[in-house]
C-alpha cells in the first residue's frame, strides 16, 4: 500500500515539475520580448519587468540586477537612446543599483 501511494506522489510531482519547467519557458520568453510602450512611463515598465522576474524568481530561475538592468536597458523606446548611451558611458551596472538607474532614466526624461 505504501509503494503505491508512494508512486502516485512521484508521478503526481514529476508532472507537477513538468508543468513548472514548461511555464518557466513562457516566463522566460515573455521577459525577453518585453519592450517599453510609447504610451508608459519609465515606472509602468520597470513594474511590468519586475513582475515577469518575480515570477521567474518563484519558478526557480533566478535574474541578477545586471541582467535585469542590461534587459531594461535594451528594450526602451527610441526616444532613450540618447539616455541609454549616456548612462552606459557614465555609469558602471555593476555599481549601482537598479533604483538608481531608474531614477536617472527618470531624471533625464523630464
Amino acid at each position: 500500500m505504501t509503494n503505491k501511494a508512494w508512486e502516485i506522489l512521484q508521478k503526481l510531482f514529476h508532472g507537477v515539475e513538468k508543468v513548472k519547467k514548461v511555464w518557466l519557458q513562457v516566463l522566460c520568453g515573455e521577459f525577453e520580448n518585453l519592450k517599453m510602450k510609447t504610451s508608459e512611463n519609465i515606472g509602468e515598465f520597470v513594474t511590468r519587468l519586475k513582475a515577469v522576474k518575480n515570477e521567474m524568481k518563484r519558478n526557480g530561475e533566478s535574474l541578477d540586477d545586471v541582467g535585469f538592468m542590461e534587459k531594461l536597458l535594451r528594450s526602451l523606446t527610441r526616444n532613450f537612446d540618447y539616455v541609454v548611451s549616456s548612462i552606459e558611458e557614465s555609469k558602471d551596472l555593476f555599481i549601482i543599483s537598479i533604483d538608481e538607474l531608474v531614477d536617472s532614466l527618470q531624471a533625464h526624461k523630464q
